[in-house]
This record gives C-alpha cells, structure tokens and sequence, in this order.
C-alpha cells in the first residue's frame, strides 16, 4: 500500500509541477525581453501589466518536479533485514509480556514461607 501512496503522491506533485511550469511560461517567459529597468511590461493588445515577480512559478514548478523525482526514487523503501532491530528471545521483538502467575501483592501467608 506504501508504494501507491508514493506513487499516487509523485504523480501530483508532477501535476503541479507541470501546472507551475505552464503559469511560469505565460506570466514571465513569453514577456522576458520586454521587461524595462523597474521590471514591468505592458502589453497593448491585452491591455495589461506583467511584472517580473512571475519567476516564482518557475520556483514552484523545480521544487514540485524535483519532489516528484525524491518520492518516485524512494518509493516504499524499507531498511534491509540486517539493519532492523534484532530480538531480545525467541518471542517476536513486539510481543505483549507474559502474565505471571503470582498476584502482584502476595498474600502475607505465602510470604512467611
């Protein structure tokens, strides 16, 4: 189950890496050389403003993509059997304690003897 959740969760992280990129192509790249000294351009055929503060979509979109690749690579990984903890006896290292016998409080007639 731990390897679909990675890949599920790859798989939208790519999304919105491919999302962030397309943003970043249409609110900056496309208007990269008409950016004047204050970092605005206008279009006339739009009738709008773009600033060069579009650049962080490009940021979204690379640290998107590279989590993508982070958990696609470590997807469901488990320590190899010599690394995990090893057990103190024969019982499994989880297992519940056994019940004694005896009552916690002993009786004052059985610790007379």
């Amino acid at each position: 189950m731990g390897r679909i959740v990675c890949l599920v969760s790859a798989a939208g992280l790519f999304g919105f890496a491919v999302l962030f990129a397309l943003t970043f192509h249409e609110r900056y790249w496309r208007w990269r050389d008409c950016f004047n000294e204050l970092g605005r351009c206008y279009d006339p055929q739009t009738q709008s403003v773009m600033t060069d503060a579009g650049f962080v979509w490009g940021l979204m979109a690379a640290a998107s993509f590279g989590l993508a690749i982070i958990v696609f690579l470590l997807r469901g990984r488990r320590p190899h059997a010599d690394r995990l903890p090893q057990a103190r006896d024969a019982r499994a290292p989880y297992a519940r304690p056994r019940k004694s016998r005896l009552p916690i409080s002993t009786p004052a007639w059985r610790r007379m003897s």
